[in-house]
């Protein structure tokens, strides 16, 4: 087992992910994301392998755009439904 000296906070962990770190923080509390916890000192901290397990999982996928057989200028009519309760003016 070969040592890796670099290892990442919290803040830099987040800055390397893409989240805020209260977020990234919220997510080691709550154990969804690989981490290590330091022995005497409290404090978290993350090795490249964990940023890239953190960076795989929390990929998203693109969103898919449906299509409403409509086009754009086409408005939409929706029935007045109270129109036989208005007096007329």
């Amino acid at each position: 087992m070969t040592h890796n000296p670099i290892n990442y906070t919290i803040t830099e962990a987040a800055a390397l992910i893409g989240l805020a770190p209260t977020t990234l923080r919220d997510k080691v509390t709550a154990y969804e994301v690989p981490h290590h916890r330091c022995g005497n000192v409290k404090g978290v901290y993350f090795t490249p392998e964990d940023i890239d397990e953190i960076r795989t999982t929390q990929a998203r996928r693109p969103r898919q755009v449906r299509e409403s057989g409509r086009s754009q200028a086409e408005a939409v009519v929706i029935p007045d439904r109270f129109a036989r309760l208005r007096k007329p003016r």
